[in-house]
């Protein structure tokens, strides 16, 4: 195919993708699926719109309990359109959808997938029940999926071109991501700047300064915040949570026998008797703080009755869950070690079950869900069987290759991608550092959550699908290619095996 042809098919496969969401979208807004509201002013992760809309600026330099871009998105819009913000956040995840779809196709063009295979990963991506789920649902996993697969959308562009726009516009993605989700830490942003100017020394000389000057404001951005939090709590993150994410995982699977002799014994105290996110009122008295004045610090519950996890409370109580649950593995590491076994394989469960999704959003999309499980998902399996293995297998087959085994290849050859780039192969640079930024970030993602965060695994997953898919249809047309290569060789071989034997 020559190049006119192969811009022609670029373009049809653009339209078509592009025919694809709106027609999707419109036919699942005309069957009754709708943003699920209901997250605003009720979520842990969100301040009160009350708040926010009548002290914007203090209540996000005072968030401690979350990176502050996501509240300031909510607040920016209950604030700037009163009583109309539903059709604008509508507006905006419907944005940011046709932005997935059309990054998505376009991203995989240009790491060297052809059209129709674009096009094909890009609409079983995004006609999926799991995508239109999240689209409709305010949160911020739809988003950071967005934004992170347009930020390896640009680095292609800047490895490519060497605009320094293109670069810039990586980097502020690489800052809006860890300004919006702790697990995109300080630490992630780093080792991105460091791999980059690293491989820059090989596969492209001479963009390192430019790397160092668009990196800059953003990486320092990102640093100020840690610092701020710091400052002003006493802890240097972005989220003051890892304490109570982890005790979920270590110390709250205990027995109640196991919990009370550590107490005894002073290596655990009494605020791991209690659940994490709780209500205050069920903490110990001494975690109480004075009234600071600032809203967003002193309210205890918000308007809807739900707790207000940003209290300045929690950074103690979180502090003494981080103590207690590092006690706990240092006392039982088989104890953590099988809850992130068993988080790992709730990682693996189909995005589409995750919880706080719209249970009415999504019966109405049962059906595609049923469709998917049978293309992608599900295969035939029974559980009725006293083996163990037996069991194992069926239990496996029932969600199906896709994710039991091919999320794990993806993963291997996001690592490999990686580790390619330390043997300076040559080929297309540009694609070789986006798939190992791609390959890193989702390696790096996976970890985290298997080690850190046991709650809804599967949910969390949802912000690296897009990047998952790119990997797999790359994955996908390179075997492919190669595959084809050794039947044309072997092809060759005949025919000449055939001549010879005529001779």
């Amino acid at each position: 195919m020559n190049r006119v042809d192969t811009e022609r098919a670029q373009r049809r496969g653009l339209w078509l993708v592009v025919a694809g969401f709106v027609l999707s979208r419109a036919w699942w807004q005309w069957e009754g699926v709708r943003l699920d509201m209901s997250p605003l002013g009720t979520y842990w992760q969100y301040l009160d719109p009350e708040i926010l809309r009548g002290d914007f600026w203090r209540s996000l330099f005072y968030l401690h309990s979350q990176p502050p871009l996501f509240n300031a998105f909510l607040g920016a819009v209950v604030t700037v359109f009163p009583g109309q913000a539903e059709p604008v956040f509508r507006l905006a995840y419907w944005g940011c959808g046709l932005m997935l779809a059309v990054t998505l196709y376009l991203l995989l063009g240009r790491l060297g997938v052809p059209a129709a295979w674009a096009a094909a990963a890009t609409l079983g991506l995004g006609l999926s029940p799991a995508c239109i789920a999240f689209e409709n649902f305010l949160f911020y996993s739809y988003p950071v999926a967005v934004m992170l697969l347009l930020s390896a959308f640009f680095l292609q562009r800047f490895w490519e071109t060497g605009r320094r726009r293109d670069g810039a516009i990586f980097f502020a993605l690489v800052a809006a991501l860890a300004l919006t989700r702790t697990i995109f830490h300080l630490a992630w942003v780093g080792v991105v700047v460091l791999g980059l100017l690293g491989a820059s020394r090989h596969y492209r000389r001479g963009l390192g300064w430019g790397i160092l000057t668009t990196a800059a404001a953003p990486v320092l951005l990102v640093a100020a915040l840690y610092l701020k939090n710091e400052l002003v709590f006493g802890e240097f993150t972005s989220s003051t949570w890892l304490g109570m994410n982890l005790a979920t995982m270590t110390v709250q699977l205990l027995p109640p026998e196991e919990k009370q002799q550590l107490l005894a014994q002073g290596k655990i105290s009494d605020v791991s008797l209690v659940v994490p996110f709780e209500p205050l009122d069920r903490y110990p008295a001494r975690f109480r703080t004075r009234p600071t004045g600032i809203a967003v610090l002193d309210e205890v519950n918000k308007p809807g009755g739900d707790p207000n996890f940003n209290n300045l409370a929690y950074v103690g109580i979180a502090r003494a869950y981080q103590r207690d649950a590092l006690a706990s593995i240092r006392e039982d590491p088989g104890e953590y070690l099988e809850a992130v076994l068993v988080t790992g394989w709730g990682y693996l469960r189909p995005n589409s079950e995750s919880l706080g999704l719209n249970k009415r959003n999504q019966e109405i999309l049962q059906p595609m869900e049923t469709v998917y499980r049978g293309l992608f998902l599900a295969l035939p399996g029974s559980a009725s069987t006293d083996d163990f293995w037996e069991l194992v297998w069926s239990r496996m087959m029932q969600r199906g290759l896709a994710l039991e085994f091919g999320l794990p290849l993806v993963l291997l050859y996001g690592g490999w991608c990686v580790l390619r780039l330390f043997r300076r192969a040559e080929g297309d640079g540009a694609a070789a550092i986006t798939l190992a930024y791609l390959g890193f970030t989702c390696l790096y993602f996976t970890l985290i959550t298997v080690t850190l965060n046991g709650r809804e695994a599967n949910r969390v997953r949802f912000e690296i699908t897009p990047c998952l898919v790119a990997l797999f249809a790359v994955l996908a047309w390179r075997g492919f290619c190669v595959r084809r290569e050794i039947w044309r060789r072997r092809k060759m071989d005949q025919r000449l095996a055939a001549s010879e034997g005529r001779l």
